[in-house]
Protein backbone atom coordinates (compact mmCIF):
# COMPACT_ATOMS: atom_id res chain seq x y z
CA UNK A 1 0.00 0.00 0.00
CA UNK A 2 1.18 3.29 -1.05
CA UNK A 3 2.19 5.81 1.96
CA UNK A 4 -0.08 8.44 0.65
CA UNK A 5 -3.78 8.03 0.92
CA UNK A 6 -6.38 8.64 -1.53
CA UNK A 7 -7.85 12.24 -0.60
CA UNK A 8 -11.61 11.98 -1.43
CA UNK A 9 -13.24 15.42 -1.86
CA UNK A 10 -16.62 16.26 -0.55
CA UNK A 11 -19.34 16.61 -2.93
CA UNK A 12 -21.21 18.81 -0.55
CA UNK A 13 -21.10 23.02 -0.25
CA UNK A 14 -19.12 24.06 2.22
CA UNK A 15 -22.17 25.79 3.97
CA UNK A 16 -24.13 22.88 4.39
CA UNK A 17 -24.49 22.27 8.12
CA UNK A 18 -25.97 19.89 10.55
CA UNK A 19 -25.34 19.04 14.27
CA UNK A 20 -23.11 15.98 13.62
CA UNK A 21 -20.78 18.03 10.98
CA UNK A 22 -19.82 19.72 14.51
CA UNK A 23 -18.05 16.10 15.46
CA UNK A 24 -16.73 15.76 11.68
CA UNK A 25 -12.52 16.52 11.77
CA UNK A 26 -12.91 16.30 7.65
CA UNK A 27 -15.44 17.36 5.50
CA UNK A 28 -18.14 15.25 4.56
CA UNK A 29 -18.01 12.53 2.19
CA UNK A 30 -21.24 10.70 2.00
CA UNK A 31 -24.59 11.51 3.93
CA UNK A 32 -23.73 9.59 6.61
CA UNK A 33 -21.36 12.10 7.34
CA UNK A 34 -23.61 14.79 7.77
CA UNK A 35 -27.01 13.74 8.45
CA UNK A 36 -27.97 12.63 12.45
CA UNK A 37 -31.05 11.13 13.49
CA UNK A 38 -33.02 14.18 13.08
CA UNK A 39 -32.25 14.76 9.59
CA UNK A 40 -32.18 17.98 9.93
CA UNK A 41 -29.73 20.38 8.10
CA UNK A 42 -29.14 24.10 7.41
CA UNK A 43 -27.35 26.77 4.89
CA UNK A 44 -24.57 28.31 6.74
CA UNK A 45 -25.52 31.65 4.83
CA UNK A 46 -29.18 31.71 5.56
CA UNK A 47 -29.29 30.20 9.01
CA UNK A 48 -32.52 28.26 7.20
CA UNK A 49 -33.37 25.17 5.77
CA UNK A 50 -33.11 27.05 2.17
CA UNK A 51 -30.07 27.94 0.84
CA UNK A 52 -29.00 31.58 -0.95
CA UNK A 53 -31.16 30.11 -3.86
CA UNK A 54 -34.47 29.88 -2.24
CA UNK A 55 -34.01 25.98 -2.67
CA UNK A 56 -33.46 22.83 0.12
CA UNK A 57 -30.63 22.76 1.70
CA UNK A 58 -29.94 19.28 2.42
CA UNK A 59 -27.33 16.68 1.14
CA UNK A 60 -28.90 15.85 -2.08
CA UNK A 61 -29.93 18.94 -3.12
CA UNK A 62 -26.30 20.68 -2.00
CA UNK A 63 -24.43 20.11 -4.63
CA UNK A 64 -22.06 21.38 -7.48
CA UNK A 65 -24.70 23.05 -10.14
CA UNK A 66 -26.53 25.13 -7.81
CA UNK A 67 -25.93 28.94 -8.43
CA UNK A 68 -24.85 29.13 -4.16
CA UNK A 69 -22.41 26.17 -4.04
CA UNK A 70 -19.22 26.51 -2.61
CA UNK A 71 -16.68 23.88 -2.82
CA UNK A 72 -14.53 23.01 0.53
CA UNK A 73 -11.56 23.85 -2.02
CA UNK A 74 -12.91 26.89 -3.14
Amino acid sequence: MSSFERIQLSPYCVHLKSKKLVFQPRPPVSDEDILDGSGHTWCQQTQEVVGEDGEPSDPRECQKGRSCFCSYSD
